[in-house]
C-alpha cells in the first residue's frame, strides 16, 4: 500500500508539476537520461534487479537503521526517523546541480528522497524492523525503472 502511494505521488508530480511539453519536463529527461537505455535495462533484467535489491538494502540498513538509531540517540525514537528522513533528501540535494536544466535546479530526486524516506521511515518504526522498507523500497525502484517509469512510457518486460 505504502509503494502505491508513493507511486501514485511521484506520478502526480510528473504529471502536475513536469508534465509532458512543460519546461519542467526536463527534469525527468535529465534523471532517466542517466539511467541509461531501456533496452539495456530490460536485456539485463536479472541484473537489475539484483543491483536494486542490494542498493535499497545498503540505503536502508544505514538511513533507516544506523542513521535513525544514532539520531534517536540523541532526539528520542520518536521524532528521529522524521530526521533522518530529512538528512536523506539533504544527501541528494548536490543532484539539483548535476541535474540542472534550463528552467534551473533539478529538485526531483530530493523530492522523492524525502517522500520515501519519510514512507520507508515510517514503516521501518511501524514493523520494528528494516525488512519491509528494503521489500518496499526496492519494489518502488523496480517500478519507477522497470515497469511504469514516471517518464517515457510503460516499459513491457
Amino acid at each position: 500500500m505504502g509503494v502505491a502511494a508513493l507511486y501514485a505521488a511521484g506520478w502526480a508530480f510528473a504529471r502536475f508539476v513536469a508534465p509532458v511539453g512543460s519546461a519542467r519536463e526536463i527534469w525527468l529527461v535529465s534523471l532517466y537520461s542517466q539511467i541509461g537505455d531501456p533496452q539495456v535495462l530490460r536485456a539485463q533484467a536479472p541484473l537489475v534487479g539484483i543491483a536494486i535489491l542490494v542498493v535499497s538494502a545498503c540505503e536502508e540498513i544505514l538511513w533507516r537503521g544506523m542513521v535513525t538509531q544514532l539520531l534517536a540517540d540523541r532526539v528520542g525514537s520518536r521524532g528521529a526517523w522524521i530526521f533522518a528522513a530529512g538528512l536523506y533528501a539533504l544527501a541528494y540535494v548536490p543532484t539539483m546541480w548535476s541535474l540542472r536544466s534550463g528552467v534551473g535546479l533539478n529538485p526531483v530526486l530530493v523530492v522523492a528522497a524525502l517522500g520515501g524516506g519519510l514512507l520507508w521511515g515510517a514503516m521501518a518504526r511501524a514493523f520494528g524492523g528494516l525488512a519491509p522498507s528494503i521489500i518496499a523500497h526496492a519494489f518502488f525502484d523496480w517500478a519507477i525503472l522497470m515497469m511504469l517509469p514516471l517518464w517515457g512510457g510503460r516499459v513491457e518486460l
